[in-house]
């Protein structure tokens, strides 16, 4: 009786973890939701403050300690990013496919593709690539702590 009891409450889990809507239910978190949302958000206007040349923004937004690996291999800090803005020429950024993963409640990984187009068609940088980011939250405010990119594997030539 007890391995009949156990086969059909072994059953009924196994039915209930496979339908759609009890793993929806069950995998649905809300507050990760507003995470991720708020996250592709600031990465998103991060990438806009930078086509503007907007130091401020990246002031208020990057972590004091932040660090990036450029697509050269180069790294550069906040200091010098913010130095450096008004020389870019960026004209374009388009950031698609995101993936956000939640470190805690305060930290996560967020990647994406990009597509990058600036003026000069010399500047070294690549416009195809991959990007991941660690964005902190610090007294209520979401900060960009660590960035690094890498060329999409067909855009290694590309220089745009």
């Amino acid at each position: 009786m007890k391995t009949l009891v156990t086969r059909f409450v072994s059953s009924c889990l196994a039915i209930a973890l496979a339908c759609p809507a009890v793993n929806a239910a069950r995998s649905s978190n809300p507050s990760q939701a507003t995470m991720q949302q708020a996250l592709i958000e600031a990465q998103q206007a991060l990438a806009s403050a930078q086509q503007r040349k907007d130091a401020a923004y990246l002031e208020r937004t990057l972590a004091p300690d932040f660090f990036q690996v450029e697509t050269s291999g180069d790294t550069t800090d906040k200091e010098d990013l913010v130095k450096d803005l008004p020389d870019s020429d960026l004209t374009q950024a388009i950031l698609y496919n995101f993936k956000v993963v939640p470190l805690n409640d305060t930290a996560a990984l967020v990647s994406y593709d990009a597509v990058f187009r600036h003026s000069s068609k010399d500047t070294g940088a690549r416009r195809y690539q991959h990007v991941s980011s660690v964005w902190v939250k610090q007294a209520d405010a979401w900060k960009l702590k660590f960035q690094q990119a890498s060329p999409n594997r067909w855009s290694a030539d590309d220089l745009d």
